[in-house]
């Protein structure tokens, strides 16, 4: 019973369709995609630009103003130098690649 069902099924699907056609997804919409690929291409000539003069304004803006140069003998905030137990490094108050640091314990500078 069920494989006459299918059969008869599958006899009217190949009748529905016409010989030769390809029923895909995208390809009733092709005007649609066209005309929105073309919309964001237009859209991108003018962001590209934009973007570009933003950056230059940001670029012009930050060094126009003076930068602070710290001292290397001092510490900007203290709170990058705080140990509360020692490393287990021959200069434990030295970070491990804090190469400055290790030179001046190594002279006794420290």
């Amino acid at each position: 019973m069920f494989g006459v069902f299918a059969r008869n099924t599958m006899r009217g699907a190949a009748a529905a369709r016409p010989a030769g056609r390809r029923f895909l997804s995208g390809e009733s919409h092709e005007a649609h995609h066209v005309k929105t690929m073309d919309n964001w291409r237009k859209i991108s000539y003018l962001a590209v630009p934009l973007i570009g003069g933003l950056s230059v304004i940001n670029v012009i803006i930050h060094m126009s103003h003076g930068h602070h140069e710290h001292d290397e003998e001092h510490a900007p905030f203290t709170y990058l130098k705080i140990r509360s137990k020692k490393f287990p490094w021959e200069c434990s108050d030295c970070g491990l690649f804090d190469r400055e640091c290790h030179r001046k314990c190594r002279r006794g500078e420290n």
